[in-house]
């Protein structure tokens, strides 16, 4: 008697099923993927609207800004004591930084970091601040720095920092490492790639880099505006604007979109 071995193996149909089973379950994860992503831009951009609502409830409730109230009005309702001298809440309605010895946007210390202070102390931001004082934050770390400024979902060495420049208020976000002796703030360009800045700018304002009431920022400067802005180049790996076209665009090309390559500054309601 002949017996027929029949050969073990996939036919076309179900090889198809399968190909379709694993074509559906990467794009789940993608789109997944994209999901998180949109809710953390989403997350920046309520940082900066709950932001200007808690600051503008404290002016209504306390007579003047977070970290600027001045002197007699901080005593009068229990928040931490302010030497009343330039920066150190004078009630200018500037937000400034501390070097100890000068105001400067590029430090941290007295106002800037009395602001997150005193919205935690009057329970207007949920995060509880409670480290800054009437002083410069000297020789911060990546340890302490949640101590003292909010950390974006984005990234954790991504922070939200206030500024003022040319007699307004801003926020800045970017990648901050430390603070040296005198609290100036080491930042990287860093903190946000292409694809995140655009997306955030787009919320916020034009979705252009350098122009409108949002900025690409890659560093803070102790001279005015107090920040310095991205250069548009070529686009490459580490390029936050590109020059191909004007005006000049974020670096979202699909090489380069997804690399941290940016800081931003975003003009705050106050």
């Amino acid at each position: 008697m002949t017996t027929t071995k029949r050969n073990a193996g996939f036919t076309l149909v179900e090889l198809a099923i399968v190909l379709v089973i694993i074509g559906l379950l990467v794009g789940g994860v993608l789109v997944g993927q994209d999901l998180i992503k949109q809710a953390e831009i989403r997350s920046v951009v309520e940082q900066v609207e709950s932001t200007n609502a808690a600051v503008n409830t404290f002016r209504g409730k306390f007579g003047g800004y977070p970290g600027d109230l001045l002197t007699s009005r901080a005593a009068q309702f229990g928040f931490t004591a302010r030497n009343g001298a330039d920066a150190r809440g004078d009630g200018d309605g500037t937000v400034e930084g501390w070097n100890g010895t000068a105001a400067t946007a590029n430090a941290l210390g007295s106002e800037n970091g009395l602001f997150w202070r005193d919205l935690s102390q009057s329970d207007l931001i949920g995060a509880g601040f409670n480290t800054a004082t009437d002083a410069s934050a000297a020789t911060l770390t990546a340890a302490t720095l949640p101590n003292w400024l909010p950390q974006t979902k984005l990234r954790e060495s991504t922070y939200m920092h206030v500024l003022s420049s040319q007699g307004r208020n801003f926020y800045f976000f970017d990648q901050i490492s430390a603070t040296n002796a005198t609290g100036v703030i080491t930042s990287g360009g860093t903190g946000l790639t292409p694809l995140e800045a655009q997306a955030i700018d787009e919320k916020l304002d034009d979705g252009v880099p350098l122009t409108g009431s949002v900025l690409a920022a890659n560093a803070l400067a102790a001279t005015q505006p107090n920040y310095t802005l991205e250069t548009a180049a070529a686009p490459a790996a580490g390029v936050c604007v590109s020059n191909v076209l004007t005006p000049n665009t974020y670096n979202v090309g699909e090489d380069f979109a997804a690399i941290p390559a940016c800081g931003l500054v975003a003009r705050a309601s106050f």
